[in-house]
């Protein structure tokens, strides 16, 4: 539980839906703003996939009662 793993469960995700934002702010179109949301979509989808098969462990359980959000601090 060191660095950005202090505040979520999964800071890559993070990293990617900035990184998407990013891209969508600099290149606003309709085309663009589908394949995003249809990314996050399936993101959205394999998170909580993800976070299913790891509550199997004793430890994450532990850890994901201490770190409360997986993706976004204060929402999800």
């Amino acid at each position: 539980m060191r660095g950005a793993y202090v505040f979520v469960r999964h800071p890559m995700y993070l990293g990617y839906a900035l990184a998407h934002t990013a891209y969508l702010l600099t290149n606003p179109t309709l085309l663009n703003l589908g394949l995003i949301s249809c990314t996050w979509a399936c993101q959205f989808g394999r998170i909580l996939r993800e976070e299913n098969w790891l509550m199997q462990d004793r430890a994450y359980r532990r850890y994901a009662r201490i770190v409360r959000f997986r993706m976004i601090p204060g929402l999800f």
